[in-house]
């Protein structure tokens, strides 16, 4: 097994930055329209009775709460459960880059794994400075703070997707 380097995790970061970007705004434009319509009924504020008002105002914040949800869904899809059903623990950058993610005992990673390491680890990795991250330049292995909670590897991949 051979760790995956450094710049290819970043690229593979980049793209994936950008196709979750991509997905998201695809799927989610429906919510922002739910969201911007109601706020062009508030513009007239005394020509209607509060009660209006009111509803109007809950109706946003059950949208705002639905693209909450709806934006964690797409996240966990793309992050943990893509990579495990679907493209042996590897997004779309990675799949671009032909690296993968492992356990680091060599076996395939499970949803626990990755979702320890994706939204977990990768929270606690950024927190302090991104010093997290940062410890790729320092480990033997090449992993960062997410890779060493989750116990997972970023390796080269033999599958050659492009």
């Amino acid at each position: 097994m051979k760790p995956g380097d450094l710049a290819k995790r970043f690229v593979a970061h980049i793209i994936d930055s950008f196709a979750l970007s991509a997905i998201m705004n695809i799927l989610l434009v429906p919510l922002y329209c739910l969201i911007f319509i109601p706020m062009g009924l508030l513009d007239n504020v005394n020509s209607r009775p509060r009660a209006q008002d009111t509803l109007i105002t809950l109706w946003l914040c059950f949208i705002c709460l639905a693209f909450i949800a709806a934006s964690l869904a797409i996240a966990y899809a793309y992050h943990v459960w893509f990579p495990v059903k679907k493209w042996r623990g590897a997004t779309i950058g990675k799949r671009v880059m032909n690296i993968r993610i492992v356990r680091n005992d060599g076996k395939e990673v499970t949803q626990a794994d990755l979702f320890i390491r994706e939204f977990i680890g990768k929270f606690i990795s950024a927190i302090v400075f991104y010093l997290g991250y940062i410890w790729i330049l320092v480990d033997e292995k090449n992993r960062a703070w997410h890779d060493i909670i989750a116990d997972t590897i970023v390796i080269e991949s033999d599958e050659k997707v492009l």
